[in-house]
């Protein structure tokens, strides 16, 4: 199989396990509440892009002996892409489609801004109003999908880029190959 192969391989196949934690994430309200199953839908994903990056180099690197970190390193990041743009598709089918989760993450999230503006001294209720407002539209542009896109864009790609590169380096010093 070449690069490319790997590369959809990888990207759709991890991409459809970060998407699937992305999905029970939102649709079962894990937001609402700190616990480990919420810790792990949130983590769970940037450990999926970890282990997709260390295994695509180390097929890449059994399947091409002496390939160029370069490469290697250009295809992860297009590993990384994929997985991103499964899990932006599957937030925008979530967020978009279902309008009761974004409502419920909406609700939670209002509440949580009403209750920390009561405990401010320094606001009168005018400023409070105003305050609680601004908040409200920062909160709709945050949930719009392409400010998730983006920084689930980021995130995946650094992500791959730092595994590759420790995956490349220990393989560079232990066995010494390029």
């Amino acid at each position: 199989m070449n690069i490319i192969g790997r590369i959809l391989l990888y990207g759709l196949a991890f991409g459809s396990a970060a998407a699937a934690l992305t999905y029970v994430h939102f649709v079962n309200s894990l937001y609402a509440e700190r616990s480990l199953k919420s810790a792990i839908s949130v983590a769970g994903p940037m450990l999926i892009v970890g282990i997709a990056a260390f295994m695509f180099i180390r097929s890449v690197s059994m399947a091409e002996p002496g390939i160029k970190m370069g490469k290697a390193l250009f295809g992860s990041m297009c590993v990384g892409a994929l997985i991103a743009m499964c899990t932006i598709m599957c937030y925008g089918i979530v967020m978009g489609a279902n309008t009761d989760v974004r409502q419920g993450y909406e609700k939670k999230h209002y509440e949580s801004m009403e209750k920390s503006l009561v405990t401010e001294k320094n606001l009168n209720t005018e400023q409070k109003k105003t305050k609680l407002a601004e908040m409200k539209e920062m909160l709709t542009e945050n949930l719009s999908t392409t400010k998730f896109g983006m920084v689930q864009l980021q995130m995946y790609l650094s992500t791959t880029m730092v595994v590759s590169l420790i995956t490349f380096l220990y393989k560079y010093k232990n066995t010494g190959a390029s």
